[in-house]
């Protein structure tokens, strides 16, 4: 499930339910996604210069995902 905020419709406004949805989604959301991807960083596979085969970067980059979720 994918999960995206509101988008005010063109010459409308957004119903302050959609608005305060969008101000949970910005705040919570967006801080899991942001924490995940630094968590992955630290490994520096996004940083850097895959020097391995190609063959070898989808199953060690599902590795790290996986141990950065243990952090």
């Amino acid at each position: 499930v994918v999960h995206t905020p509101w988008k005010k419709p063109k010459n409308q406004h957004l119903t302050e339910t959609q608005k305060l949805y969008n101000k949970k989604f910005s705040s919570e959301i967006r801080i899991l996604v942001e924490n995940a991807i630094g968590r992955i960083n630290k490994f520096h596979i996004l940083k850097s210069d895959w020097r391995g085969t190609r063959d070898s970067h989808q199953s060690t980059y599902l590795i790290i995902v996986h141990l950065a979720a243990l952090d």
